[in-house]
């Protein structure tokens, strides 16, 4: 990552040290103070790694005073990976310098508030490590503020339900108003009644919601396997396939008393672990919240195996 816009493209994804420390802090847009004839800790560091790359995410380029952190890394693999996708076969087999130039490229201003103007358009889950960082090279106040906005979305949307929520729409189907309104609903309402005050009570009821769901989801499959005849001749034609199929094996199916039990024992453990998390929630506020006597005449402190403390009102 360039720390400033006059930087090159290239020092992007590393920067040689071969001037020292004056030319890596004239690069970060940072100011050296004059030495004062003893090696500093910078300096020490320069003669270690020599002519070797210093990568932007490395410890050394912390000790150097590039810009670092976990977000400029991930911009850089995202650039590294789209550098070897051209130089692959199916991104066109260009060379590395080619690749480079594509990876980096802007053409003029215009091309610049394509991207931006993309970025901002966009839904914040398709937007991709790539993207900020070719906009970073030109703009990193802009990518900061971007940034900042989808870490706002993504704490919206676990205070809002709709991240525990997407727990049960893995399949495309699963994908409907209805759905994600009835789970909301139940997360809503424990909400309303706990009224949690901070992120760990409200993951703790998100944990009851999507507990109670599942125990709602496997006692309705237990009741269908109890209340339902099973097709008999579906089952039956199973096996007579599998007893023409050469080189396959039809593994055992479960038994319906068996289907019927796992729907059970499976209902029961998502009901107990919700009435776990509802005690760790209860036991949380309980050992959490201050103790107020109001008027006490006499009241008895003890720890656990400690000595007891008899604090006892003084009339003046």
């Amino acid at each position: 990552m360039n720390a400033t816009k006059k930087k090159p493209k290239k020092a992007i994804e590393e920067t040689t040290v071969k001037d020292g420390s004056q030319e890596m802090a004239a690069q970060s847009g940072q100011v050296v103070p004059q030495s004062s004839g003893k090696p500093s800790l910078r300096d020490k560091v320069v003669d270690l790694i020599g002519d070797h790359p210093v990568y932007v995410n490395s410890i050394a380029s912390g000790l150097l005073g590039l810009n670092q952190g976990a977000v400029l890394r991930e911009m850089m693999q995202a650039r590294h990976r789209m550098i070897q996708f051209y130089k692959s076969q199916p991104g066109g087999g260009h060379t590395s310098e080619e690749a480079v130039k594509l990876v980096d490229r802007i053409d003029g201003s215009e091309d610049l508030e394509k991207h931006m103007r993309r970025v901002l358009s966009d839904s914040v889950d398709n937007l991709c490590w790539s993207e900020l960082e070719r906009i970073y090279n030109e703009l990193p106040g802009f990518v900061g503020t971007v940034w900042q906005l989808i870490k706002d979305e993504a704490r919206k949307e676990f205070e809002e339900g709709h991240r525990a929520a997407a727990v049960f729409e893995t399949a495309e189907w699963q994908h409907s108003p209805w759905k994600r309104a009835q789970f909301l609903a139940i997360r809503e309402s424990f909400v309303e009644g706990w009224k949690p005050k901070d992120g760990i009570e409200m993951a703790m009821l998100d944990s009851m919601a999507i507990s109670h769901c599942k125990y709602l989801h496997w006692s309705e499959i237990a009741n269908q396997r109890e209340t339902i005849e099973t097709d008999r001749r579906k089952l039956d034609e199973e096996r007579r396939t599998a007893e023409y199929t050469r080189g396959h094996w039809m593994p055992p199916r479960m038994g319906e008393a068996e289907a019927i039990e796992h729907a059970i024992r499976m209902a029961d453990s998502y009901n107990r672990l919700f009435l776990r998390t509802l005690r760790q929630l209860r036991d949380l506020r309980r050992y959490s919240m201050p103790v107020t006597i109001n008027n006490p005449q006499q009241v008895n402190i003890a720890a656990d195996g400690g000595q007891q403390v008899n604090a006892v009102k003084v009339e003046s």
